[in-house]
């Protein structure tokens, strides 16, 4: 019986060892274990990215319609008539506030404009807005007594007469109207001459409720003595905060907003600012022209009312596309109605004279005061103002393009990053532009002059 082998003996009988097998024994274990965990890493580290991916897309699909569904719902609420009701009770205080937006953005170029004129003083380079303001509010309110004192009495007195005697104007203009079809239409069709007659009457139906309407507002308002004392004590008061800490007070609501959403919402605002200071402050300025030129027009062709006219016509220049029209009928009417020297001829001067200030208007205000400064196309706006009317009546109509412009300023925000990038960089060219010239205006002249 053989003995068992030895450890010696069974490595010498044992097959030889190849040149890999060697390489492989001479690998320390640890090195096989890093090249395996590197081999495997890959995989590993693919896995996560995909699965981050993965759920970010589905929390952006998530939160796409989510705004779908609340941007639908928002849509069907608005034509609700508990939400139509809430909407309108809401904006019983619009007028208020929209006396407010007018005066501060009216406003604050004259305040800049004192402090500019001010700091070029020798010793008065560190005026101070706030204090600029005061001098403003002080030099508005002289000329604001100044101008009720000179006129008050007979603007009164023209509203009072025209809210009395406007349905006897409205039924006598139709009739002289009627006359006129009778007279020298009796040459055209039965049929034409029905519609004509329908046309007519429906024009002055529709004309006298408008104005009647809007003529007892005006008359209710001076009436309304608690609401005017209100208005006047409010947005002064309102203004002035504003005019004063409104930069504060945006960036208290905007630091209210997660870090990320900041800038964005700055963005916003600041396009909406300066959108709405190009707008109003060329909306007033038009509406003061076209006012004031009406006045000045119909003073020489109807002198009784020619104050009442240049307020209706600058007022109604406000609403779009129709505003001139609707300031054009009282005065027709009163001039084919006037009991001395009313009838065809004059009403015929006196639309001639509205077509006169109507194209100067065109030509040669619009371009000057206007230009571009909502950017708005006008079949968007007519859109905009057909939505609007359903929805808020009245201000709809009167505010259709400053919403119309909002919600164009929020389209391009989600929808086109590279337009918004290009809006921004131009209105900040132009604010630095403008603060460049006043600062080098108020360098020059505060130098002393040999």
């Amino acid at each position: 019986m053989n003995p068992l082998p030895t450890e010696s003996e069974s490595t010498q009988t044992t097959a030889p060892v190849s040149a890999v097998d060697k390489n492989r024994e001479a690998v320390p274990s640890e090195v096989i274990i890093a090249s395996a965990s590197r081999a495997y890493a890959p995989t590993a580290l693919n896995l996560a990215p995909l699965s981050e991916q993965t759920g970010h897309r589905l929390i952006n699909s998530i939160k796409g319609l989510g705004t779908i569904l609340l941007a639908l719902s928002l849509i069907i609420a608005c034509f609700h008539p508990w939400t139509k009701q809430a909407i309108e009770e809401t904006l019983s205080i619009t007028p208020l506030l929209l006396l407010v937006l007018i005066f501060v953005y009216v406003v604050n170029p004259i305040v800049e404009f004192l402090m500019v004129q001010i700091r070029k003083i020798p010793g008065a380079q560190y005026f101070s807005y706030t204090k600029s303001l005061v001098v403003t509010y002080v030099l508005l309110l002289v000329l604001a007594l100044s101008v009720l004192a000179l006129a008050a009495p007979q603007l009164f007195g023209e509203i009072k007469s025209l809210a009395e005697n406007f349905p006897t104007i409205t039924q006598k203009a139709i009739a002289i109207l009627d006359h006129f079809r009778q007279t020298h239409l009796a040459v055209l069709p039965s049929s034409v001459q029905s519609n004509i007659t329908e046309l007519v009457n429906q024009a002055g139906s529709l004309a006298g409720q408008l104005i009647n309407r809007g003529l007892q507002y005006a008359s209710a308002f001076s009436s309304a003595i608690v609401w005017v004392a209100t208005a006047i004590v409010m947005v002064p008061f309102i203004s002035f905060y504003m005019l004063s800490e409104g930069q504060e007070l945006v960036d208290f609501w905007v630091n209210l907003l997660p870090i990320r959403r900041r800038q964005p919402a700055k963005n916003i605002l600041l396009q909406l600012h300066y959108s709405m200071k190009s707008f109003i402050k060329g909306q007033a300025l038009l509406c003061c022209a076209v006012g004031g030129l009406t006045t000045l027009l119909m003073a020489l062709v109807m002198p009784k009312y020619c104050i009442a006219l240049g307020i209706i016509a600058g007022i109604t220049e406000a609403i779009p596309i129709i505003g001139p029209i609707l300031g054009a009928l009282p005065a027709v009417l009163l001039a084919l109605a006037l009991p001395d020297t009313g009838g065809i001829t004059l009403a015929l001067i006196v639309a001639a004279v509205y077509i006169l200030i109507q194209q100067a208007e065109n030509n040669f205000l619009v371009p000057q005061i206007m230009g571009d400064s909502l950017g708005l196309h006008p079949l968007s706006l007519m859109i905009g103002m057909m939505v609007f009317a359903n929805v808020f009546g009245f201000w709809g109509v009167v505010l259709a393009s400053p919403i119309v412009a909002a919600v164009r300023i929020l389209v391009i925000h989600y929808c086109n990053p590279e337009l918004e990038a290009k809006l921004l960089e131009q209105l900040k060219q132009r604010e630095q532009k403008a603060l460049t010239s006043v600062n080098s205006d108020v360098s020059a002249d505060s130098q002393p002059k040999n």
